[in-house]
């Protein structure tokens, strides 16, 4: 009895890992994207699109990794020397994703250092058409008001 209890737990750990790895390998996030447009959405009504067509823009990139991190590279004009320019950044810190059981991505930036803040983003709607994903994300604008919300919609291009 005590043998096959033994086996039994050593098959549920390795195939409960196996379907971990095999679930999060294949998530159809994990890639590489380019920024394309964005959409803001105000009080259920009004609408403001922003496009990135720009030479910079093109190069910005939202990184996922199969392990759990993420990057964003993002390039701005030189207007001393044209071109473009790497935007750097002093964050220290951990930028992580996760997929929820009720299908929503969270992305959250843990700051170490006590000058930033730490944010978490949740996108309320993930749709893949293609080689696109499209974001929804919500943002909470009256912390008395739950109802009164704006929606973030970021389009992406697989590169």
């Amino acid at each position: 009895m005590k043998k096959i209890v033994f086996i039994l737990s050593i098959l549920f750990t390795f195939s409960c890992s196996n379907n971990d790895s095999e679930n999060n390998s294949s998530d159809k996030i994990i890639g590489t994207w380019r920024h394309t447009k964005s959409t803001y959405i105000q009080n259920n009504s009004q609408q403001y699109d922003q496009l990135f067509e720009s030479s910079c823009d093109i190069q910005n990139r939202f990184i996922i990794k199969k392990d759990g991190t993420f990057d964003k590279i993002r390039y701005s004009p030189n207007t001393d020397f044209g071109g473009c320019i790497l935007q750097t950044s002093s964050f220290a810190g951990e930028k992580i994703w996760a997929k929820s059981n009720t299908n929503q991505y969270v992305f959250q930036t843990i700051s170490s250092n006590p000058n930033y803040d730490s944010e978490t983003l949740i996108a309320v709607k993930a749709t893949f058409e293609g080689n696109k994903m499209i974001l929804k994300f919500i943002e909470l604008q009256n912390e008395n008001n739950p109802e009164d919300v704006a929606f973030y919609i970021e389009t992406y291009e697989r590169q």
